[in-house]
């Protein structure tokens, strides 16, 4: 069996095929129905745009869709805008954004014309016959966009414009294009061209030049246009026309009013004087600087207090409303308020001050009894006034009326005066240090720790929780002073009474030792013993700067004993301790010497060695020192002592001989004669010869 098509051509949607034989009759009617929901959910994305109350407006609107099919294109993802226009509009242009940045690649059609870019400004004249101008965009997929429309005014040459001497005023142009060449002159009054240097240019290339006026002006001055202009069509077109500058003085406004202040339910009418500019006014009354609202006439009347200004408007366009200057007080004079307070007990034969709490607008008149006698005082001119009281007996005080200059009231508030002492006395502790004595004990009475304690209907006296310390109450002790008036009205307070040990413990100075030095050392190890100690609260501790080991060196050490009490005073004594070096140095005893004379001498010159010399403390400074050696160490033939000595640094010397033995063992010199050849003597047979 072939198979049935149905083609739904005009609706954009693909042909339907299906066989007879394979589909339920029920089937293809819920098909059916399916089909026409979906047909009927199809509408024309068509948005009315109303931009007439002015030429220069913008629209935007935000949406997804884009389903419908405008200017024949044969596409099914267009919008279409309707626009309805100011008669003055001589241009739109259409942006489309998708969030903060332009779409690109995409155009759109005014009244189905030829494309414009995005953005572009299209001429459009607003239609006539009232129809509205029609915009169709078209780009596939549903991303959301921003679509912005904006309309801009024809050019033309400027309507007459009002501007105040307080402001300048816009000449428009409308939306002129590069290409444009005005010029303007003023031609009356007087000689053309005077008051050209009113305006920022008499040149015209774009939309607005400005005017400004003086308080010196003419009311009226007219500007001849002329030149050609283009415009947003790219038609350049010639113009020939005038306008006029209507000049109006400054706008003021003065706030008075049939009075500044309020009493009670009155009211007051304030009424704004407005002058300059050009009427009809318009007002807006405002209280502390919001609009009231409904309060649009030229006066306004109130019940309330608060600074009041009316901001007026004139029919001037081009400038700026004003606010009335100065503002305008309203003050609130309520009712006046007598509010007695200052109740309280006395004494008997005592005064009290009251105190009346006044409010409202001096002076006040004010009557207050107790009860039994009225009392009225005048011309009272502050708050709060005080007065004073002096009832034999319990009273209470009220206020039967107050008035200040414009209003008066019932006052409020009592005061009772009860004459009886029921007022324990007020006790007042101050804090005290005392010392222990010698004996460790120490006392005080009540009247050390008061410090003013009173009573306001007598005398107080006084008493102490504890009077007597010793040591054992070292530190901070609270004390309580027990206060008593005469009724037997008590108070108490709590003074701290700080006990201190300030007596110094007591030390017997040591008699002083003297020892010798340790055999073969330069010190003495001593136990010293300790010195006698007392304190009143008892002795901590007792130490010395003694050398910790006991050894003592030569010398005189000076040993400072210091004894601690339990409260950290300190006490001192010294002892000397003195080590002597009664030890002399040990010197070494030298050997003998013996030795042959030196050749052809009865001396020997022998060169000794001094002999070791140590001691325990250490040798003086010229070390070993001799006697009995000859000069230039000549020893004479025979025996010769030589003593040496040595001396340590404390004093002590030692000596030692050594004995030095010359022996002349050298042969005497006996020299040989020479011969002797004589002749003898004359007649004789010998000669004499010495």
């Amino acid at each position: 069996m072939k198979a049935k098509c149905l083609s739904f051509s005009s609706l954009h949607l693909n042909s339907i095929c299906f066989r007879k034989d394979k589909i339920d009759r029920l089937l293809l009617g819920m098909f059916f129905v399916l089909l026409l929901m979906n047909v009927t959910s199809v509408k024309a994305q068509v948005i009315d745009v109303h931009l007439e109350n002015s030429p220069d407006a913008t629209w935007t609107y935000v949406t997804t869709s884009r389903s419908s099919d405008f200017c024949s294109q044969g596409k099914t993802e267009c919008i279409k805008f309707k626009l309805y226009l100011n008669p003055d509009v001589g241009g739109v242009s259409f942006k489309v954004a998708k969030g903060a940045a332009s779409v690109g690649s995409a155009d759109y059609k005014v009244d189905c014309g030829a494309s414009k870019a995005l953005g572009e400004l299209s001429c459009v004249t607003p239609h006539t016959d009232g129809t509205p101008t029609e915009i169709v965009f078209c780009k596939p997929g549903n991303d959301e966009y921003t679509y912005t429309i904006t309309s801009v005014k024809k050019p033309a040459v400027p309507k007459d414009i009002d501007v105040r001497v307080d402001c300048s005023g816009q000449i428009d142009f409308g939306a002129v294009q590069t290409g444009t060449i005005l010029t303007i002159n003023s031609t009356d009054p007087g000689t053309p061209g005077l008051y050209n240097n009113r305006l920022s240019s008499t040149n015209v290339t774009s939309r607005y030049i400005y005017y400004t006026t003086t308080s010196n002006i003419p009311e009226t001055i007219t500007y001849q246009v002329t030149g050609t202009i283009k415009d947003g069509c790219g038609n350049v077109l010639p113009v020939s026309g005038s306008f006029k500058v209507n000049s109006f003085p400054a706008l003021t406004s003065v706030v008075t009013a049939n009075s500044a202040s309020l009493c009670g339910g009155s009211s007051v009418t304030l009424q704004a004087n407005a002058t300059g500019g050009k009427p009809p006014y318009i007002y807006q009354w405002q209280k502390d600087g919001v609009d009231i609202s409904g309060a649009t006439g030229s006066s306004y009347s109130t019940t309330i207090a608060g600074l009041y200004t009316v901001v007026v408007k004139d029919q001037i366009t081009a400038c700026g409303s004003i606010i009335s200057s100065p503002p305008f007080t309203v003050s609130q004079n309520p009712k006046p308020t007598a509010t007695i307070s200052g109740g309280t007990i006395i004494c008997p034969g005592s005064s009290t001050p009251l105190n009346i709490a006044l409010t409202g607008t001096g002076p006040w008149s004010v009557t207050y009894t107790d009860g039994i006698t009225p009392v009225t005082v005048n011309g009272i001119n502050s708050s709060p006034y005080q007065f004073s009281v002096s009832p034999a007996s319990s009273k209470t005080y009220t206020i039967s009326n107050v008035s200040d200059s414009k209003c008066n009231d019932v006052g409020t508030g009592s005061a009772t005066v009860t004459v009886d002492d029921v007022t324990p006395p007020t006790a007042n502790c101050k804090n005290i240090a005392i010392q222990l004595d010698a004996s460790g004990a120490a006392s005080i009475t009540a009247a050390m720790i008061d410090n003013g304690s009173n009573d306001n209907c007598s005398s107080v006296t006084l008493s102490a929780s504890k009077t007597s310390f010793d040591c054992t109450n070292i530190g901070a002790n609270n004390v309580t002073l027990t206060v008593t008036d005469a009724k037997g009205n008590k108070s108490t307070c709590t003074a701290v009474v700080t006990v201190e040990d300030t007596q110094k413990p007591t030390i017997m100075a040591t008699a002083p030792v003297t020892v010798p030095a340790d055999a073969g050392a330069c010190s003495a190890v001593i136990a010293l013993m300790a010195p006698t100690t007392g304190d009143n609260c008892g002795v901590a501790s007792v130490t010395n700067n003694a050398p910790a080991s006991g050894r003592f060196l030569v010398g005189i050490t000076t040993v400072t004993w210091t004894v601690t009490d339990n409260s950290g005073n300190r006490e001192t004594a010294t002892q000397a301790v003195t080590v002597n070096d009664t030890e002399k140095p040990v010197l070494a005893a030298p050997a003998a010497v013996t030795q042959s004379a030196d050749a052809g001498a009865c001396t020997a010159v022998i060169a000794l060695t001094a002999p070791s010399a140590t001691d325990n403390c250490g040798i003086a400074a010229r070390g070993v020192t001799s006697s009995g050696i000859p000069a230039g160490n000549a020893f004479p033939v025979g025996s010769t002592t030589v003593t040496w000595s040595v001396t340590d640094i404390h004093g002590n010397t030692s000596t030692q001989t050594q004995e030095v033995t010359v022996n002349d063992t050298e042969k005497p010199v006996l020299a040989a004669p020479a011969a002797v050849t004589q002749s003898a003597d004359a007649g004789a047979c010998t000669a004499v010869i010495a």
